[in-house]
């Protein structure tokens, strides 16, 4: 950047990952190392009517060790692993958000979300009718919660966007 340039500088301070190989940046670094691949049979969902039955799944995630409980049963799989990924991050980067919270901001590359509850959804829609699906759904569902339940929950106020 020269002297007197108007653009501005980005910092990426810590780094967190929630991975097919592995919980957290330092596991899934560490498998990485050993040669290991993440990828192995599909468990999260029904496979028997589909071709391809294995995938690179994040397994061993409990979204209780990242989000309060009451919190956790409102998001969809994806905002929990965004958030655990964040708060990964921020520890890594001993960064206090409340010093500079209208510069921080969240940007999370998704093209979809909240499958996972659009499915149970469904579920319900077609079992016991449309008064009983979830208020949650639309904002369990749409891509760009993510960005958005992240900058809630660690108090950035900065731009965050979805991409």
């Amino acid at each position: 950047m020269s002297e007197g340039s108007t653009q501005r500088r980005i910092v990426v301070t810590g780094v967190g990952m929630m991975t097919a190989l592995g919980v957290g940046r330092e596991a899934s670094w560490d498998a990485l190392l050993a040669g290991e691949n993440g990828i192995g049979p599909v468990t999260l969902c029904e496979t028997s009517d589909l071709e391809a039955r294995i995938a690179g799944e994040v397994t061993g995630f409990d979204p209780l060790d990242f989000i309060d409980r009451k919190e956790a049963r409102r998001m969809d799989r994806f905002v929990q692993l965004s958030i655990a990924a964040t708060r990964d991050a921020l520890d890594q980067s001993n960064l206090d958000i409340s010093s500079a919270a209208d510069e921080i901001g969240a940007m999370i590359g998704s093209g979809m979300g909240g499958l996972t509850w659009l499915e149970d959804q469904f579920q319900v829609l077609f079992e016991k009718g449309p008064g009983r699906i979830s208020p949650f759904l639309v904002p369990a569902f749409i891509p760009d919660m993510a960005a958005g339940q992240v900058s809630i929950q660690f108090g950035a106020r900065g731009p965050n966007y979805n991409t």
